[in-house]
């Protein structure tokens, strides 16, 4: 599983088939640079609450799973 905010981010952005100038493009909007999008996968910088907004929107995930504040139920038997 992965550990960090740009892990996550980038399994996020894999699981959606996008590279990440594509993602840049959908979040920062025309002419938007695939670096920024990097740092944020490396961790050197977090995106704004705006950004993490749209990214969680173009990817279809959480915030929570993102973040890694999300818990994980594993599933238990059914008693009869």
């Amino acid at each position: 599983m992965p550990e960090t905010f740009g892990e996550r981010l980038r399994e996020a952005r894999k699981r959606r088939n996008l590279n990440q100038y594509e993602l840049a493009e959908l979040v920062l909007g025309n002419g938007a640079r695939q670096a920024e999008v990097s740092r944020w996968e490396s961790g050197t910088v977090e995106p704004t609450s705006g950004n993490l907004t749209t990214i969680v929107r173009v990817l279809n995930v959480s915030a929570d799973e993102l973040l890694g504040t999300a818990t994980i139920i594993e599933p238990t038997s059914v008693l009869a």
